[in-house]
């Protein structure tokens, strides 16, 4: 049964950003984090061991896709 995480964080100062992983089974809140981080530096131009401060706001874990609404 597929897992989806839906990740919602900023990164300091900007807008807030969103992340949707899917896995066979559930995963650990840390590691669905470090994946968030990693994802979100590489998309802003950043190392992944930049030392700049990332925000995650909320975690959604669901068994079914989850829908963006806007």
């Amino acid at each position: 049964m597929n897992v989806y995480y839906k990740i919602i964080g900023h990164l300091e100062d900007d807008e807030q950003e969103t992340g949707t992983f899917i896995f066979n089974d559930e995963q650990p809140i840390p590691y669905i984090e470090e994946m968030f981080k990693s994802q979100l530096l590489e998309e802003c131009g950043y190392d992944s061991d930049s030392n700049r401060e990332i925000y995650i706001d909320f975690i959604f874990k669901s068994y079914q896709p989850i829908q963006n609404i806007y």
